[in-house]
């Protein structure tokens, strides 16, 4: 479902304005609100995707054949603003801006020209999902490649029409200059024209000794409308006869209702109503806080403990020294971790304390390279998570994964994610491969009653195909 504002066509389509401050006058609702095509009616743009190779990021949906195409990654519009279109979404950690910058380098335009719509899946091709801090990585060389081919279509056009070699051409601020002094603008050679042909492979993206705004300080163009309140959330949309539902998750992966007792719920505010559909089972209501009521009434978990230290080295320490450039490990997935506790436990953090260590000097000051986490939550469960990237830490006992509680406890025996040198594999920590439930009632002899449960899950996918699934499913 695409949300839409009505926001008129002439209003700005860039969050930044001249002076590099930041806008907050819905200026990016007004690019999500126009189509790709409403873009070039509303100021003769040039619209360019270029196809990136398969192979340079494999979570891409490979049946899609736009990825073969020119089709609608950058948008040149009449008033010289740039728009990139990008499957990826900003969760946060500030690559709506980052995007941004490598636009402005790659095609010479000023930063406070380029604007980024990001996860508009009406708009914008599938990319593979937002995960593990690796959009830069994984997306970034599709995004240089795209603006890299758009300013070299841009340089051939300005060579017809300067009547100039294309490599005698300069760029600045989307003007290209001859030696002649002759000058043509990208709005000029635009002309509202699409290009209907598969990437050529003839623009190279720039040397990093040519970056200009790549890795220099720019106002986060997202902050500014979450910071006073005009930002729209979509848990803040409310559309006619909107309902709010919640899933009820078993405490063990794969298993399958055996009772569904309705009229716990029937009583409940909210016109409560179970759905329930094979394995799955959900609560529907009529407020948010009504459905999640209606989800613990049928049942929850209670506390977790987890890690996952990751020893790495060569390409994996190289890629996780440029994380550390700006986030830790126990930050990195943390946040995630703890809002998996708060939904098992159904309870409210009501205390949050950290530890960290700095193990290795190849960051810059003040960073660290290992952290742990413990939560306490209002109904007495607690919870810790543990996290460390680099070639010095332990493979012993990095991978723990575990749901207790009075009856017993779940957890996670990953021989493939637990095994020696697999530490830093990003596919082999997303696998349960086998869940081991055990039962603590005992019997009159003291001894255990039951045996404990091993459940196999040996048919799951990998890290990629796991958030693939779950865009799918949630999709559908």
């Amino acid at each position: 479902m695409n949300a839409r504002l009505n926001t008129p066509l002439n209003a700005s389509l860039n969050p930044v304005d001249d002076q590099g401050g930041s806008r907050v006058s819905h200026a990016r609702n007004a690019i999500d609100s126009l189509s790709r095509r409403q873009l070039l009616k509303a100021g003769g743009a040039l619209v360019v995707s270029f196809a990136i190779p398969l192979a340079v990021d494999a979570q891409a949906p490979p049946a899609d054949p736009r990825f073969q195409m020119l089709d609608s990654w950058v948008a040149i519009a009449a008033d010289g603003k740039v728009t990139l279109f990008c499957g990826k979404v900003e969760l946060g950690t500030g690559i709506q801006t980052a995007m941004g910058q490598i636009v402005a380098d790659e095609l010479d335009v000023a930063f406070s020209r380029v604007s980024v719509v990001m996860g508009d899946t009406q708009r914008c091709l599938h990319q593979g999902p937002t995960v593990g801090s690796l959009t830069l990585y994984r997306a970034g060389p599709q995004i240089r490649q795209a603006c890299a081919e758009a300013r070299h279509t841009l340089l051939q056009m300005a060579a017809t029409r300067l009547s100039a070699p294309a490599d005698t051409l300069t760029v600045q601020d989307g003007v290209v200059s001859g030696s002649d002094g002759k000058r043509v603008s990208y709005v000029e050679l635009v002309g509202g024209k699409r290009f209907d042909q598969k990437f050529s492979g003839q623009g190279k993206p720039k040397a990093a000794a040519a970056h200009k705004v790549i890795g220099q300080p720019v106002p986060r163009v997202e902050l500014p409308a979450k910071v006073f309140g005009t930002h729209e959330y979509v848990q803040n949309l409310r559309m006619p006869g909107l309902l709010h539902g919640r899933v009820v998750r078993p405490a063990v992966f794969g298993a399958s209702p055996v009772l569904v007792d309705e009229a716990s719920v029937k009583n409940l505010p909210g016109n409560v109503r179970v759905v329930v559909r094979g394995n799955f089972v959900g609560v529907v209501a009529e407020r948010e806080e009504q459905a999640i009521r209606a989800a613990r009434a049928l049942g929850k978990p209670l506390v977790m403990r987890m890690n996952l230290n990751q020893q790495s080295s060569g390409s994996e320490w190289k890629t996780h020294t440029a994380l550390l450039q700006s986030i830790s490990p126990v930050v990195d997935c943390g946040v995630h971790y703890v809002d998996v506790m708060c939904q098992m436990t159904g309870s409210v953090p009501v205390r949050v304390s950290g530890i960290g260590a700095r193990l290795s000097e190849e960051m810059p000051a003040g960073k660290i390279n290992y952290g742990q986490l413990q939560v306490t939550f209002a109904d007495g469960s607690v919870g810790w998570y543990e996290a460390g990237w680099g070639p010095m830490m332990s493979e012993v006992a990095f991978f723990v994964k575990d749901v207790i509680g009075p009856k017993g406890c779940v957890s996670i025996v990953a021989a493939k994610a637990s095994g020696e040198g697999q530490s830093a594999n990003v596919n082999a920590h997303s696998q349960a491969q086998t869940l081991r439930l055990h039962h603590s009632p005992l019997g009159p002899d003291g001894k255990f009653l039951k045996a404990d449960e091993i459940i196999s899950l040996e048919d799951e996918p990998d890290h990629d195909g796991l958030c693939l699934r779950e865009q799918q499913y949630l999709l559908k």
